[in-house]
């Protein structure tokens, strides 16, 4: 029997999921937990908010530890990391799965692998931009030391060894993040003009820029409407975004968060996913959106060209290029031919790279490997 401990967020209820890591971290423990019975799964949590300090859902333990009040790039890699620490110690795990910040990781010495899932430091010019660049500078030197102490990663696209690759050392592990078996089974009505968004509505996803396009694509498709699932953050550029539908009168839909069964109702009546962002790692959103069958408009930088092929499973387009995406949204919204053979082959590349089993047998075998086990005695 293998002791694993997985430092993460995680979601507060089974159904509500308010971030990328989170999906990853449910879906990924879910498939271990089909998969074999020889894993005893304990999940690590960072708790912002009042909880019982430890909970059991099926056959997964999950202790949360309690946060301090402080600005989260000061906590993380100290108060939260000592106090994770110190659960770890506690549940005496074979293996800790650390999600998301290699900051986490410091001064941890037993076996142990790091998912890296993006590049804080290039996400928080994004942030507070009162603090922005001294935030970058402190992400930049933490995450540094972190990622290069710790001997195993797994990196989820290649695009983050081409940006931090410099400063990670030890063995690299190539792994995608993980789809649930839900997804492949949406039923789309490729009929609709529907489309979607799903993130956090903010500057880094260019959610403005989302909207100037729908708003072109919208005098071109009648009865095109557009659906923003995801949570409005207390800014003054969500402000912009409402009084920008308001004075143009579009029909825009601010969804809030949204549970999986909502999701999944979204994903079938989308005619299309875009994602317009400024910076992305590899969004889980987008292998949710390839496995329902849903063609991806989004934009061509950062890891998104490694999920997206272009003119095949969907779109890649300039952030900036508002035009381009008002052409694409407009084509997917009228084609409905074009649509389904998109949503078709999107579905079968999906099928082969993020099917949670897959994810689930590849990451079983790093387990595997840093504690010098091996893979046959975990086998379901």
């Amino acid at each position: 029997m293998m002791r694993l401990a997985m430092v993460t967020p995680y979601p507060r209820t089974s159904d509500e999921i308010s971030g990328g890591v989170e999906s990853v971290a449910s879906i990924l423990i879910s498939a271990l937990d089909k998969l074999t019975s020889d894993v005893e799964i304990h999940v690590v949590s960072p708790c912002y908010q009042h909880m019982s300090p430890m909970e059991r859902r099926e056959n997964v333990t999950i202790h949360w530890v309690r946060t301090a009040q402080l600005p989260g790039v000061f906590r993380y890699w100290s108060y939260d990391r000592k106090a994770l620490h110190r659960c770890l110690e506690l549940i005496d795990p074979d293996v800790t799965h650390f999600q998301g910040v290699a900051g986490w990781t410091l001064g941890y010495s037993r076996p142990s692998v790091l998912s890296i899932h993006g590049i804080p430091e290039r996400e928080a010019k994004y942030q507070n931009k009162r603090f922005g660049f001294f935030r970058e500078k402190i992400f930049e030197q933490v995450e540094k030391i972190g990622r290069r102490r710790q001997d195993d990663k797994i990196v989820i696209s290649p695009y983050v060894a081409e940006i931090v690759g410099h400063n990670l050392g030890g063995r690299l592990w190539n792994i995608e993040n993980p789809v649930s078996d839900e997804c492949f089974g949406v039923s789309r009505k490729v009929e609709k003009l529907s489309v979607l968004y799903v993130g956090r509505v903010n500057e880094r996803k260019n959610v403005l820029g989302l909207m100037k396009a729908f708003h072109g694509a919208s005098r071109r498709v009648k009865g095109a409407e557009l659906r923003i699932a995801g949570q409005m953050e207390r800014s003054a550029y969500s402000e912009r975004c409402m009084a920008y539908a308001r004075e143009h009168s579009l029909n825009v839909h601010f969804l809030g968060n949204i549970n999986r069964m909502r999701l999944m109702e979204e994903l079938s009546a989308a005619a299309c996913l875009v994602l317009p962002s400024r910076q992305e790692t590899a969004p889980i959103v987008v292998g949710e959106a390839m496995a329902a069958g849903v063609p991806v408009i989004a934009s061509n930088i950062c890891g998104i060209p490694y999920m997206v092929c272009e003119g095949e499973t969907g779109y890649l387009v300039a952030p900036d290029d508002i035009a381009g995406f008002t052409e694409r949204i407009t084509l997917l919204l009228n084609n409905f031919e074009l649509n389904a053979q998109m949503g078709t082959c999107a579905q079968d590349v999906a099928l082969r790279r993020f099917s949670a089993i897959t994810v689930a047998r590849r990451t079983l075998a790093v387990y595997c490997a840093v504690i010098g086990k091996s893979e046959a005695c975990y086998e379901g």
